[in-house]
């Protein structure tokens, strides 16, 4: 029982460090809060300790000033809600500052992506 007890203080404690956001407010809302929003691919990722940072291929910019490359940092951590991103992936990133991370719905590019549909009828 003992044992019992301290697993589940161990578990519970975990939990609190967990990667909260709030849910998705929607396209129009996440572009207002966010200083760059663009379609890349990830050309290159280099690690730190506690983040990555990704060189990107820009492929369009809809928010932010216009790069043909772009350096965005990430957290490593799930728990600093840090997620997981492949080289020669291109991503729609929302981006505050050169920094994202899980809460900002972040996501692969595809022809089901709603975001990045509606994105591409905007000029």
């Amino acid at each position: 029982m003992r044992h019992l007890a301290g697993v589940l203080v161990i578990f519970f404690s975990l939990s609190s460090f967990a990667c909260k956001c709030i849910s998705n407010d929607g396209l129009v809302n996440r572009l207002k809060r966010h200083d760059l929003v663009f379609e890349g691919k990830i050309l290159r990722i280099d690690t730190m300790e506690n983040s990555i940072t990704c060189t990107f291929q820009v492929v369009k910019t809809w928010k932010g000033k216009k790069r043909t490359h772009q350096k965005i940092v990430i957290p490593k951590d799930p728990a600093a809600c840090g997620f997981q991103v492949e080289k020669g992936i291109t991503y729609l990133i929302f981006s505050k500052e050169n920094f994202t991370n899980a809460c900002s719905y972040n996501s692969v590019v595809s022809k089901e992506n709603t975001d990045w549909k509606a994105l591409k009828k905007m000029k």
